[in-house]
């Protein structure tokens, strides 16, 4: 996956004077003919082999840019270059979705290919897997009514990690609805019981917070009339947020995604399907959930909070951490949150 992202990296880097694709802004980015060529030549060829999984080259460069492209301002591919993270922003949110949807349709996979954390594309195809798994999970009609949102995460999760740490060939997976296999046995079922027993993550609970203190005043920053921001550690990362209570969740960007994705804070295994959310104009964009496992806030440490990205958004303190405290207010004139556990 991360070679496709690359291609599509190279003719946005030299297609800047042409003219009939155009960015969401207006920008021409040169005929179409021409760019999908020289996305193919980026290739390397009519076909590329990403650890055993075959892809047209022609037909996915001809879809991505086709319908990626026009999603994006020529403001945001002009930072993301200059910034020399363009691979991961094309990886994120939508754009990801748009990226799935033009390799699925277009490629093959033998039936002995082998799901293998072996190969160096295998925790993009992990984290890519996941995302359509909980997508199909709704789709399907038996079992978009079986499932929460989080129960189809967590099963997802454990399924596609199963699929890779047991090297489960494409052919095997043909047989995963057969109760009288192995796998339906050792990977269906227990991943389906762990995520119908493990649904809780709505509750109160306690001990997703530690502290020493069963209150604690913590400083808080005016933003010059527009609210109040916040500090929150993530271990060797610390940023400001704004606290949302309107905000349903924490909401962090592309940029705190990738560091926290260097760090070490967030894996893959983190990400928890898409969502929904509409902005302050009303326009309604789609969304990478994912939970952190942690962070800090003041002295308390919180475990477990729901988090979405918004590539270009600002960082929001929402409800999935401040419901995780018996009660919260702030105090404007001491300028403090306080937080009761």
């Amino acid at each position: 996956m991360k070679k496709l992202i690359s291609i599509l990296f190279v003719f946005v880097c030299v297609q800047l004077n042409a003219q009939n694709v155009f960015t969401k802004d207006g920008l021409d980015l040169g005929p179409k003919a021409a760019i999908v060529e020289q996305c193919i030549q980026g290739g390397n060829g009519a076909m590329i082999d990403m650890d055993g999984i075959q892809i047209d080259i022609e037909k996915y460069c001809d879809c991505a840019i086709g319908a990626l492209m026009p999603t994006l301002t020529s403001t945001e591919l002009m930072a993301h270059i200059e910034e020399g993270d363009l691979v991961e922003f094309f990886t994120t949110g939508d754009n990801l979705l748009i990226i799935q949807g033009c390799v699925l349709p277009n490629m093959e996979i033998e039936d002995d290919y082998t799901f293998s954390d072996d190969g160096k594309y295998s925790e993009l195809q992990k984290s890519t897997a996941i995302e359509m798994c909980t997508t199909l999970m709704f789709e399907d009609e038996e079992t978009k009514n079986m499932y929460t949102e989080s129960q189809a995460a967590v099963y997802c999760n454990c399924a596609v990690e199963g699929m890779y740490s047991m090297g489960i060939t494409f052919g095997e997976i043909q047989s995963l609805d057969d109760e009288s296999q192995v796998l339906f046995n050792e990977l269906i079922l227990p991943c389906a019981t762990l995520a119908l027993e493990g649904d809780d993550s709505d509750e109160f609970d306690e001990s997703y917070i530690e502290g020493v203190n069963t209150t604690e005043e913590v400083p808080i920053v005016n933003a010059a009339g527009n609210g109040f921001n916040v500090k929150i550690g993530f271990r060797d990362v610390e940023r400001y947020f704004m606290i949302d209570s309107g905000a349903s969740e924490v909401i962090i960007n592309s940029k705190l995604e990738k560091a926290l994705l260097d760090a070490g804070e967030i894996s893959t295994e983190d990400y928890n399907g898409f969502s929904e959310y509409t902005l302050a104009d009303g326009s309604i964009i789609n969304c990478q959930n994912l939970i952190i496992r942690e962070l800090k806030i003041g002295n308390f440490t919180v475990h477990n909070v729901e988090a979405a990205i918004m590539p270009q958004g600002s960082l929001l303190l929402g409800q999935s951490l401040l419901k995780k405290f018996t009660s919260w207010k702030i105090v404007s004139e001491k300028e403090v949150l306080i937080l009761e556990n």
